[in-house]
């Protein structure tokens, strides 16, 4: 209730400037496939497991390795590129965060105690891939190209190997768990799993309920190495690897000529 109302205060001041921050009222009521995908991942995080799995899955996993610690770094961020309201209400939501996150961590331990540890790694992997989907297209495009280029100050790539990379797996090391089995799965693609959501919600961004900017023009060419998208259109034979399929790599271009 009160993370909802926090959300509604926020976007209503906007209402004025922008008709589409009128879906933070009605999104939820709505097919949307974001606000589906959205429900998906909460609905099976508290409506469609048992009680233990919650606080496994919810505050140990969601809330204590994404948003907790990310609301802390997005604060931060908020204000140093002078959005206080936005900054406000993430340090708010945060401190709910914080103590939900208590949870999670007195239930892993009896289940530990009581030989689950099998089961707690599977729902803490299942909850944690299923968590960095949600965010890559929340946080990602929001830090590489929603923010003005002069209040970015670290990638989404940078936030996430700081905030999640060292400081969630420091929790799963001090309880003898392991790294998600799909880790290098993960950490490959913070390198281009955002910028791919970024692209596809741009090209259909008709279906979407807020305005995406294209966020690569061509000071963003030169500030953010963007050189790798004309390397493999010049066929230079360089960063023969880096997963981007030409015609994507076309349509970024494509994208740029339009700024």
């Amino acid at each position: 209730m009160r993370h909802a109302q926090i959300n509604l205060w926020f976007s209503h001041e906007f209402v004025p400037k922008d008709i589409h921050y009128d879906w933070a009222v009605k999104s939820y009521f709505t097919n949307n496939w974001v606000i589906i995908a959205c429900r998906a991942l909460f609905d099976g995080f508290m409506t469609c497991t048992s009680a233990v799995d919650v606080a496994l899955g919810l505050p140990f996993t969601f809330e204590t390795g994404f948003t907790n610690l990310q609301f802390v770094g997005l604060a931060a961020n908020a204000l140093n590129c002078g959005d206080v309201n936005f900054a406000n209400m993430i340090s708010s939501i945060q401190t709910d965060e914080a103590r939900h996150a208590q949870q999670g961590a007195p239930t892993l331990e009896r289940l530990l105690e009581n030989n689950r540890k099998e089961h707690a790694q599977w729902i803490i992997d299942r909850s944690f891939w299923l968590s960095s989907r949600i965010f890559a297209i929340a946080t990602g495009p929001s830090m590489d190209y929603y923010t003005p280029l002069e209040g970015r100050e670290q990638s989404y790539k940078e936030f996430m190997e700081e905030w999640i990379g060292e400081q969630f797996m420091t929790s799963l090391e001090d309880y003898g768990l392991d790294k998600p089995w799909f880790w290098d799965e993960f950490i490959d693609g913070l390198d281009h799993a955002h910028h791919s959501l970024h692209l596809g919600t741009w090209f259909y961004r008709w279906t979407l309920f807020w305005n995406p900017p294209g966020g690569v023009g061509k000071a963003e060419f030169r500030v953010r190495d963007f050189l790798i998208v004309v390397a493999i259109l010049n066929e230079t034979g360089k960063f023969v690897d880096f997963p981007v399929q030409h015609r994507g790599c076309k349509s970024l271009t494509a994208i740029a000529a339009l700024r």
